[in-house]
């Protein structure tokens, strides 16, 4: 399981450009997976199945995410299509915060 911790260093230097989004933040901090009427940006030539590190608008790194479909697809999908997997937020240590022992 990944935790998101260390957030603010990876999002530094990602592996690949990261999904940045604009709208219902809240629901991707629940847990949620991304739907497309939620980014307000994509990276060109994101590939399907790609580790991205999620974004606000304001540059703010949310959590991280797997992409369920390439920039191409996610052009042409309706708006209620996932486009993004969540994988772990900032929200989850909140969530399960009385599991965790530090």
């Amino acid at each position: 399981h990944i935790y998101p911790f260390f957030l603010n260093p990876l999002s530094n230097f990602p592996i690949n450009p990261p999904i940045s989004f604009l709208l219902k933040n809240q629901s991707f901090l629940y847990g949620n997976n991304i739907i497309k009427a939620a980014i307000g940006r994509i990276t060109e030539g994101t590939p399907a199945y790609q580790g991205v590190v999620v974004l606000s608008m304001s540059g703010i790194p949310l959590g991280f995410g797997v992409t369920s479909r390439s920039t191409e697809q996610t052009r042409t999908c309706e708006f209620s299509a996932v486009v993004c997997f969540n994988q772990s937020d900032t929200g989850e240590y909140l969530r399960e915060e009385n599991t965790h022992r530090i």
